[in-house]
């Protein structure tokens, strides 16, 4: 969505579902975390919020994802509670059926294109979820504050 046709309505909506719920999410998980003196947070953000190579809305919602992980882990450092963010890329999930760039509207795709070798393959979810993983596990405890690209190398 270019920023000429985001009403104020898709602005709010887009920010309620990618930021305010997270927001939301982290807010309730760190009550359960301080009492125990430990966790891990990893929160779902997108390349759209490091490069802003989306709409409006959905890339300022993800950047804010970014700064709120980033926020939090300083806030934690040393409290034995860690947060991280994901950013991935386009990702093949079941419902797409090879169909990747087909379900990106023209907007999506013009402002992509400057920024995105479309001929690499989309990210399996699987590779996805075992970021994931492992930003929750125990093998990433010396791991906070970061926000993990993972894109394939589709921005690079």
């Amino acid at each position: 969505m270019t920023t000429a046709k985001c009403t104020d309505e898709m602005w709010y909506r887009m920010i309620e579902l990618n930021q305010t719920s997270v927001l939301r999410f982290c807010r309730e998980a760190l009550r359960y975390m301080e009492a125990q003196g430990s966790g891990a947070i990893v929160n779902l953000s997108a390349i759209a919020g490091v490069y802003g190579n989306a709409g409006v809305s959905y890339s300022a919602a993800k950047a804010a994802v970014i700064a709120m992980t980033k926020n939090i882990a300083i806030q934690y450092a040393g409290r034995g509670i860690r947060c991280n963010a994901l950013c991935p890329g386009p990702t093949m999930v079941p419902r797409m059926d090879g169909r990747e760039a087909a379900l990106y509207d023209t907007d999506f795709l013009a402002t992509t294109e400057r920024h995105m070798d479309m001929t690499i393959p989309f990210a399996a979810v699987e590779d996805q979820a075992n970021i994931l993983l492992f930003l929750a596990s125990d093998e990433s405890k010396a791991i906070t504050g970061q926000a993990i690209v993972s894109d394939n190398g589709m921005c690079l």
